[in-house]
């Protein structure tokens, strides 16, 4: 019989929010190094003209690549769903108009089934309580 939650299923829910943290949190120190980057290259090589061209070439190299990492991990943290999202789109998924038809036909068959146990009971007691007037 096939499981109704796949384990898996359950096992990305647990980690999800973690992995949202991780990707903010690597977007986060992208950002803050490309900031600190550019205030100590500037700061380091601002009275020399070779070293400035090499600090100008290195910055661009630099910017290229941290600009890139942030923009993906950007890009990253809006695509990637959260629980709350992964949950909708599972029960999305699975509840079809067949399958509530069926839970509304087993409800129904559930409520005959319980009704004519009360009547039974009722029944029984009534008997019961003939049976003591009779005796």
């Amino acid at each position: 019989m096939e499981p109704i939650v796949s384990a898996w299923f359950i096992y990305i829910l647990s980690i999800v929010d973690s992995i949202d943290c991780l990707i903010m949190s690597f977007m986060i120190l992208g950002i803050v190094f490309s900031v600190l980057t550019t205030i100590i290259w500037s700061a380091l090589f601002e009275d020399k003209r070779d070293q400035e061209q090499f600090a100008r070439f290195m910055a661009r190299l630099h910017y290229k690549r941290v600009l890139v990492l942030t923009l993906f991990l950007i890009f990253a943290a809006i695509l990637f769903p959260s629980r709350n999202t992964l949950i909708t789109m599972y029960v999305a998924d699975n509840i079809t108009m067949d399958n509530i038809n069926k839970v509304g036909v087993s409800v129904d068959n559930i409520r005959e089934i319980i009704k004519g146990d009360v009547i039974d009971i009722l029944e029984a007691i009534g008997n019961s309580e003939t049976e003591v007037k009779n005796d």
